[in-house]
Formats: structure tokens, C-alpha cells, sequence
């Protein structure tokens, strides 16, 4: 098969950003650049726009929805499998749940040669119920058994997918999560005002029920209740719960020092001008946030949760503690706050090198490239 008549559908719907999405951008670019031709199908404006920007067609189908609704979802695979023959497409690339399902099934009827998922982590909590996790699994099983590659973000999930029998060893593959260098060609200033000799704390992310932002708050209060330093905390990104997150402060009394400073592309000069990065996710898959406070080289506190330990590590370049401890993650602040600085920049930099060794986006899109061609028996 020649080089230029390689096509590639990638089918994310109607995710809203967040570290899905950039992900996915990065592999379609890598993957458009090495002679593929790549459609996205997606119907956020925001990743419309990205991919435009990028030279990446996008396809606009407003089809695959997070609702769950038999009907509906009936059609959408209709319209999917119509417009994946239409297309001809050698490889059909589903990331996200809904997608993921509605998507190789579409696939799968298409005919299509290689069908990979990618698992960007469980639409659980790591202690949901039996009952819960057995229906996950069902349907992940099943959605498996339609496709030939399924990929994960991290090895923990990849060895999760196998244990709990979601998809056979032979077709489960690790990847983890990469994202380019920061700081390559960074050298602009910080967003740090040089008056400010506040403690600044930086969140970044969906603002979202997983990802701990209402026990990061709680912390904040623990932390101003017990007469502990004073905090400049800045939330960044967007995402459902703001207004909810933004109430919160204020019945918490720490809306003065609580800035929500909204979705922004500056990410380095925000890391850069923040003291430590607390990543307090409940659940993760490979944090897109985490994987750039350690390309950054900034100290880190982050949950336990398996995808930020691996990460981190096991937690040799950052603070971690237990995922829904408002205690522990008001102690770990203030324990950063006391840390000597120099003794901070050094936890920084061996995040940074870790990042460098093992993150760069680079590796993980030349792992993609190689399952395609491997699994296509293209050279």
C-alpha cells in the first residue's frame, strides 16, 4: 500500500477538551506527517478549531454523545458506519468511552482493516463497587472483541485491562501519555507579579468531579483556619463545575485568594510563576497537567492515584498522598511551604528529568506509528 493512500479516521464526539483531545491532536499530526491522511471526527469547537490550525481535516458529525439513549445511539452507529465506508479508511481510532464503544462497532461493521481503542482511564473511581466495575468491564469486553489494538495510557491500566479481562494480553498495548517540551524554546517571563511573595499554589485541568478541585478548596480553608501561610491559588482550565467550585470558595471564606483564571495557552508562564502544582484527581489515566508541571521542572504535590505514581516515579520526584484527604493535602502544602526553596527546585528539576527520559511526545507518537505499520503489515 502507498504511503499517500493511507487513511486514518480518528472518532473522539463531543469530548470538551482537556488532555484527550491534545493527545489526539499530537498523534494525527505525527501521523499526517509521516504520509498519512487523517480525518478527526469531533463536534467541540474548540478541537474543531485546533485541528484546523493544525492542517487536520475534521470531520462534523454531531453524532456520538456522552447521553446514553438507545435510539439515538442506534442511529449514530448507522451514521457512522455510513461515513467510515464512505471514507475508505484503513485505520478507524476511537479514544473516550461512548466513542469508543459506538465507534469500533461502527467500525467493525465497516470493515475496516485495523480498529484501535484507546483507554484514557477508567470511567470509574480505582475503589467503585463490584457491581459498577463488572458492568465497565462487560462493556469494554465486548467493545474489545470489535477491535484489533486496544491501547492504554499507562501500564498500570494496561495491566488492569488484562486482569480484569476487558481485552486479551494480545491485543493490549502500553503507551503512555507525552506531551513536547515546555521549556525548549521558553524564555519569556513568568505570570508572577514580583511584588506577590504569596505562596502560589497551580491547578491545572478540566473542571470536573474527578479531578479533587472541591477537596483542593477544603484544604485551602484547613489550611487558613490553622493560621498557615498565606495562599495564592490559581485554578486553570474550564469545565462544568466551575460556578460550583467558585461558590465553594466563597461559603469556604478563601475567594480572595482563590483566582479561576479560565481556559489560557500561556501554560508555561502560568508553571512557571507558581511555587508548587497540586494535581488532586481522584482518578486519572496519564495526567496532561502532571506530565507539564514536571516538563516544567516545578515542584509537585499529587495524589496516589496509580497513573500519578507511575509518572512520578512512584512518587520519588513529588509529594503524593491519599486521593480525597483533605487533611493530607493541607499538610503537603504547607510541608512544600516550608521546604527551603533550593530543596524544592531540586525536587523540580528530578521531575524534569524524568519527564525528559521517559514523556516527550515525540516517543509516544513513533510508538503509535509503529502499531499502525505493524498491525497494517505497512512498511
Amino acid at each position: 500500500m502507498a504511503a499517500d493512500s493511507r487513511r486514518m479516521l480518528h472518532i473522539v464526539g463531543d469530548s470538551k477538551g482537556g488532555g484527550c483531545t491534545r493527545i489526539v491532536l499530537q498523534i494525527a499530526a505525527g501521523a499526517q506527517a509521516s504520509g498519512w491522511s487523517v480525518d478527526v471526527l469531533t463536534s467541540d469547537p474548540l478541537f474543531t478549531e485546533g485541528l484546523r490550525s493544525a492542517g487536520i481535516r475534521p470531520v462534523s458529525l454531531d453524532a456520538v454523545r456522552r447521553e446514553i439513549n438507545p435510539v439515538t445511539d442506534a442511529y449514530a452507529t448507522w451514521q457512522l458506519t455510513k461515513l467510515i465506508k464512505r471514507g475508505r479508511y484503513d485505520v478507524v481510532h476511537t479514544h473516550r468511552p461512548k466513542p469508543g464503544v459506538i465507534g469500533r462497532l461502527a467500525a467493525r461493521r465497516a470493515r475496516t482493516p485495523l480498529i484501535v481503542h484507546t483507554l484514557h482511564g477508567f470511567p470509574l473511581k480505582e475503589d467503585a463497587s463490584f457491581a459498577a466495575r463488572a458492568v465497565v468491564a462487560q462493556i469494554e469486553r465486548l467493545a474489545s472483541s470489535w477491535s484489533h489494538e486496544v491501547v492504554a495510557v499507562s501500564h498500570h491500566h494496561a495491566t488492569q485491562l488484562v486482569e480484569r479481562r476487558m481485552a486479551p494480553r494480545s491485543k493490549v498495548h502500553a503507551v503512555p501519555n507525552g506531551i513536547p517540551d515546555l521549556l525548549l524554546d521558553y524564555d519569556g517571563p513568568s505570570v508572577r507579579a514580583a511584588t506577590d511573595d504569596r505562596f502560589t499554589v497551580c491547578v491545572m485541568g478540566r473542571l470536573a468531579r474527578q479531578k479533587g478541585l472541591e477537596q483542593l478548596i477544603d484544604a485551602v480553608k484547613l489550611i487558613k483556619d490553622r493560621g498557615g501561610p498565606e495562599l495564592r491559588v490559581k485554578i486553570v482550565g474550564e469545565g462544568p463545575i466551575e460556578e460550583e467550585l467558585q461558590d465553594r470558595a466563597r461559603a469556604a471564606g478563601v475567594a480572595e485568594c482563590v483566582d479561576f483564571l479560565g481556559y489560557r495557552t500561556d501554560v508555561a508562564r502560568i508553571l512557571t510563576g507558581s511555587d508548587i502544582i497540586v494535581l488532586p484527581s481522584l482518578r486519572e489515566g496519564m495526567s496532561i497537567a502532571l506530565l507539564e508541571a514536571m516538563c516544567c521542572a516545578r515542584p509537585i504535590v499529587a495524589t496516589s492515584i496509580p497513573g500519578n505514581l507511575e509518572a512520578t516515579d512512584g512518587g520519588r520526584v513529588a509529594w503524593v498522598v491519599p486521593p480525597g484527604d483533605v487533611l493530607a493535602l493541607a499538610d503537603a502544602i504547607m510541608a512544600a511551604e516550608k521546604t527551603p526553596r533550593p530543596e524544592r527546585e531540586q525536587l523540580g528539576r528530578l521531575a524534569r528529568a524524568h519527564f525528559l527520559e521517559n514523556y516527550l511526545a515525540g516517543r509516544m507518537i513513533d510508538q503509535y506509528l509503529n502499531l499502525y505499520s505493524q498491525a497494517c503489515h505497512l512498511g
